[in-house]
């Protein structure tokens, strides 16, 4: 696989995502926390955040990134991907889901596949310092999830 589109469901902007422009470092951390983010109380990341990870037989995921507020988890930013044309509309109709819970905004096409989904919450404001690496964070957790073959060179 050569690229990924990487969307964006609050600024609806797609940009296209390399293999060669993940982070060695951040693929090593997120790779020795993978498992622990498949359990139930998930993974401790950084800047006070769980993140918790769904897997479907290594071709669609959903990920949710948590604020620990208190003895809280607050969600803050919703993730999916694919990389099956088959679960294209599976993954779409789900953020459309969610999505609808916060917006009237119609989302029209998915994203070609393979593709992430991102949506930030409105929660993310409580600490905007996450923003910094979300990206980063949800491109790297793709191709290690979809296309690990193409990383672990």
């Amino acid at each position: 696989m050569k690229y990924i589109n990487h969307f964006t469901i609050n600024t609806k902007n797609n940009r296209i995502s390399y293999p060669s422009e993940v982070e060695k470092e951040l693929f090593f951390i997120l790779k020795s926390k993978f498992k622990d983010a498949e359990s139930e109380n998930g993974v401790n990341l950084m800047d006070d955040t769980v993140f918790k990870l769904t897997v479907e037989e290594n071709r669609t995921y959903a990920g949710t990134l948590y604020l620990k507020s208190g003895n809280e988890l607050v969600p803050v930013l919703i993730t999916y991907g694919t990389k099956e044309d088959s679960d294209r509309n599976y993954v779409w109709d789900n953020i459309k889901k969610i999505r609808k819970q916060f917006s009237d905004d119609e989302l029209i096409m998915p994203p070609a596949t393979p593709f992430i989904v991102d949506y930030i919450l409105p929660t993310a404001c409580l600490n905007p310092i996450i923003f910094e690496w979300t990206g980063d964070f949800t491109k790297c957790l793709a191709w290690m999830i979809l296309f690990p073959e193409v990383i672990n060179r």
